[in-house]
């Protein structure tokens, strides 16, 4: 994937009459593209194959979305952020659709009570989380990704509280959709903990090059 992308971004470079450093930056959004195009993909076929590609699709994009403005730990290889964001996506869609999905809604209300309320004081005591080669240089940037991110914590709870308790008497997908974002929210709120961050660096790890 790195070695497509750096081949693209040299013929895209040249054609423009870049330089190296300015072809360095293309190939470093072209892996980005490629991954993120990649996870959806894969986690897509998933999906498809078992049934859950909506929740897929549910946990893919408001992951993704509030990742922008909370931060999170990061994995530092391709491959390793590429196996653990499928497995995760896929795993939090199949839990919501064939488990959480088959209890009573009062449980998963209380679940979602549980999750948000963790989101909002996660939020409001370290976001942005933001990594060591691209931090957050100014206050005023900080507070601005502070308050997005409750914007978009308080959007979801609305939109999952609503396919919690309606989507469980009168649509049962409506229902799995919504404890797929509450299961997503969760997933990115603790990429925010140092819990999430040594979940990353182990997988890392694992996938680092022995010696």
């Amino acid at each position: 994937m790195e070695t497509l992308a750096k081949k693209m971004a040299q013929s895209i470079g040249k054609s423009l009459g870049k330089t190296e450093e300015e072809i360095a930056v293309i190939a470093y959004g072209l892996i980005g593209i490629l991954q993120f195009s990649t996870i959806f993909v894969l986690s897509s076929i998933i999906g498809l194959i078992f049934g859950f590609w909506l929740e897929t699709a549910i946990v893919f994009l408001s992951v993704g979305f509030l990742r922008r403005l909370t931060g999170g730990a990061h994995s530092s290889g391709i491959y390793s952020c590429l196996v653990y964001s499928v497995f995760f996506v896929c795993g939090i869609s199949a839990i919501a659709h064939y488990l959480l999905a088959t209890l009573a809604w009062q449980i998963n209300l209380g679940l979602l009570a549980a999750v948000f309320l963790f989101g909002y004081v996660t939020v409001a005591l370290k976001a942005p989380v933001t990594p060591p080669n691209k931090p957050c240089r100014t206050e005023q940037k900080r507070k601005r990704l502070r308050r997005g991110s409750f914007i978009v914590l308080s959007l979801f709870l609305v939109a999952s509280l609503l396919c919690v308790v309606l989507g469980w008497k009168w649509c049962i997908r409506c229902y799995s959709v919504g404890l797929s974002l509450v299961l997503s929210t969760l997933w990115q709120i603790t990429m925010m903990t140092a819990v999430g961050k040594g979940f990353v660096e182990f997988i890392d790890g694992l996938f680092a090059p022995k010696s």
